[in-house]
């Protein structure tokens, strides 16, 4: 059995560390059957703990005295045994001394760190070079909100304090803080899924049935990226979780209107989206959500990290040529399908184990190009605005649409959305959109299905 020993590190600003190595320890075996085992590093020697889902039991391990006054001989010896029967061992070096919590961080694969500043420096106890995990606290619902910039890879935790102290196991959480320590405990154990939503106007209404049809099967979303309309479907769901896309659904009109009024702004939709969710910033977001836009200067995929979710959104869906463009902090974005229509290589480097993009762009034949009938009618057809804005819509999904297929190559899953009798432009019909690929995604979802199974089983993520 090959394991990955863990180190939790007490974060700079005292993080209840002893509890959170409980709830996640729990949390692994509750949601996987992980064997987990919980070694509290003391000076005076390792003392080996077993974790059941109610929490800690002494677990009796054969292991021979500290060699004189070192006790990381005897913790060693102890893991070389533990790693034999447990798929993940949880270090908790609360009572160590730094120089001890030292030599055992190069001894793990990886190291969680639990901070509010993912930029700030790390305990002096981490060797440079160790495989570091960090774990942003969020603030709690209740604190003053105060804007912070995360690392590329954190995962985010949102645990009020008041939990902590009254000592409840994993099961007795609400589920909300359930599902954010099951967040942690699948970075922790490499099973992070993340979600690449692709460009395609109103076809991105799409996205919405795989996302239902992923989380119905019990595949979690641990982040997400989006392009164009995908940033729109990825910021609702983010924020507000299935509510949110059953309020995007529902809203068609008013966000085809604000689409339609972004020909003179973008700022419309800014708007739309603002008034209609709960979080306001980007990194607010319990679930990270990445607007990936294209900056016109480098002609390179950025992701928008920080700031109000509708300007990330909204430089992500400025379609040039039609759409205004978008400025944040100097630079002028424009859509992020220009330059990553399916933004799936963005996530390796936030921690996604398992990968799944989502590409709603339909080949060519689509809709009927009305050319006109006779001379009248063919000139007045070439002059007409609306016809020429479809004609531009049409040519940056040919453009796009091959581009998108190759930055996909790095998912593990692709799902094509397959739909007829729907042009890009036609946002009034996102419940009819949404209705056609629930019968579609069925065939991808057997295939996410048997790749999640994978990481979900035993020990799978290991």
């Amino acid at each position: 059995m090959n394991v990955a020993p863990v180190v939790l590190l007490e974060s700079a600003v005292g993080a209840p560390l002893s509890e959170l190595t409980d709830l996640l320890g729990q949390s692994l075996e509750v949601e996987y059957g992980d064997r987990v085992a919980i070694v509290e590093v003391r000076p005076e020697g390792p003392v080996p703990w077993r974790v059941t889902p109610e929490g800690r039991i002494p677990l009796v391990a054969a292991t021979r005295a500290p060699d004189g006054d070192d006790p990381f001989a005897g913790l060693e010896e102890l893991l070389d045994r533990l790693v034999v029967d447990f798929h993940y061992v949880l270090l908790d070096p609360h009572r160590a001394d730094p120089a001890l919590v030292s030599r055992i961080s190069g001894y793990v694969d990886r190291v969680v760190y639990f901070t509010y500043d993912t930029f700030g420096a790390l305990p002096a106890a981490v060797r440079p070079g160790a495989q570091v995990l960090a774990v942003a606290l969020l603030d709690p619902p209740d604190a003053p909100y105060s804007r912070r910039l995360y690392r590329a890879g954190t995962t985010r935790l949102r645990m009020p304090p008041a939990h902590f102290g009254n000592r409840r196991s994993y099961r007795e959480l609400p589920a909300a803080e359930r599902q954010s320590l099951a967040r942690v405990a699948r970075a922790i154990s490499c099973r992070t899924v993340g979600l690449a939503l692709g460009g395609g106007g109103a076809w991105g209404y799409a996205h919405v049935a795989l996302i239902e049809s992923l989380l119905a099967e019990g595949v979690p979303i641990d982040l997400l990226a989006g392009v164009s309309f995908g940033s729109v479907c990825g910021a609702f769901y983010a924020s507000d979780g299935l509510g949110g896309l059953e309020t995007l659904v529902a809203e068609c009109t008013s966000l085809a209107f604000s689409v339609w009024a972004s020909v003179v702004s973008t700022s419309a939709l800014d708007r739309f989206v603002r008034r209609r969710l709960t979080e306001t910033y980007l990194e607010a977001l319990e679930v990270p959500f990445l607007p990936v836009a294209t900056n016109i200067s480098t002609g390179e995929a950025e992701v928008i990290r920080m700031g109000p979710i509708g300007l990330g959104v909204r430089a992500s869906g400025s379609l040039p040529g039609l759409l205004s463009p978008t400025i944040v902090g100097g630079v002028r974005f424009v859509d992020g399908g220009i330059s990553a229509n399916i933004p799936a290589s963005m996530l390796p480097s936030e921690g996604a184990d398992l990968i799944i993009a989502s590409n709603v762009l339909q080949h060519p034949g689509f809709t009927q190009v009305r050319t006109g009938g006779n001379r009248f009618t063919r000139v007045a057809f070439e002059l007409d605005p609306i016809a020429r804005a479809k004609d531009l819509i049409l040519s940056m999904s040919t453009l796009t649409r091959q581009g998108g297929e190759l930055m996909s190559v790095c998912a593990h899953v692709t799902y094509q959305a397959r739909l007829t009798g729907v042009a890009p432009w036609d946002f009034m019909r996102g419940p009819q959109i949404v209705e056609q690929a629930r019968r579609d995604v069925g065939p991808t979802i057997d295939r996410i299905r048997q790749a999640w199974g994978t990481l979900a089983r035993p020990g799978g993520g290991s």
